[in-house]
């Protein structure tokens, strides 16, 4: 039996570890909410794994509100109501209305 061999820890040159990327996007997304203290935390998280990092260079990323459900309740009701087959734009159309 022979002994395990050691894993490498060796990076393709020009690529970020994940743990750099990971932290990078949330310290983006923090700081896109503006909360101030999440952003110092995840800040100095991603000092640790990269001390080179320029976190002003890090820009701000739009946080995503989504808003399916209530469209996909509204669709599902208008096809429920009318028992017969709609082509897309003419649901779209109702659920607009509906709105």
């Amino acid at each position: 039996m022979e002994p395990p061999r050691p894993t490498s820890n060796r990076r393709l040159p020009g690529r970020a570890p994940y743990a750099v990327t990971a932290l990078r996007r949330k310290y983006a997304e923090v700081k896109g909410r503006g909360d101030a203290v999440a952003m110092a935390h995840v800040g100095a998280t991603l000092l640790l794994f990269a001390p080179g990092e320029d976190l002003a260079a890090i820009r701000a990323v739009r946080p995503y509100k989504a808003d399916r459900e209530h469209w996909s309740r509204t669709a599902l009701a208008i096809m429920r109501a009318d028992r017969t087959p709609l082509r897309a734009r003419e649901l779209a159309r109702k659920v607009m209305v509906a709105q």
